[in-house]
């Protein structure tokens, strides 16, 4: 199984979303936006969280919702997503560590449009 970016855009036909693949790492917007990563996981993967403690995830596709405001904006937090290697900071991060494909919706906030 792959990701079908077309897939997931005829879902959310209205919305001002760019796909963003890691084949364009340096394309991503470096303003503040909002995201859609999208993660794709041939295996199940273990997964802890405080309050639940540890579960396996099963195999299939996650769609995780994020916001990027910070220094680099979407270019910055996109290509942490992306990363293979990395210290694990967010719950994501233990699904994007195990995944099969990563790719991302985004869309570049404008203020005072």
């Amino acid at each position: 199984m792959r990701l079908d970016p077309s897939a997931i855009q005829r879902l959310l036909p209205d919305t001002p979303l760019h796909w963003y693949g890691l084949e364009r790492a340096g394309q991503y917007p470096a303003g503040p936006g909002a995201y859609l990563l999208t993660i794709l996981s041939d295996k199940t993967a273990p997964f802890c969280a405080p309050k639940i403690g540890s579960i396996h995830v099963m195999d299939g596709l996650y769609v995780y919702a994020g916001s990027a405001r910070g220094p680099g904006g979407l270019r910055s937090r996109l290509k942490r997503h992306f990363a293979r290697q990395k210290a694990i900071h967010w719950h994501v991060d233990q699904l994007t560590v195990a995944s099969q494909e990563i790719g991302a919706f985004g869309a570049v906030w404008h203020f005072g449009v």
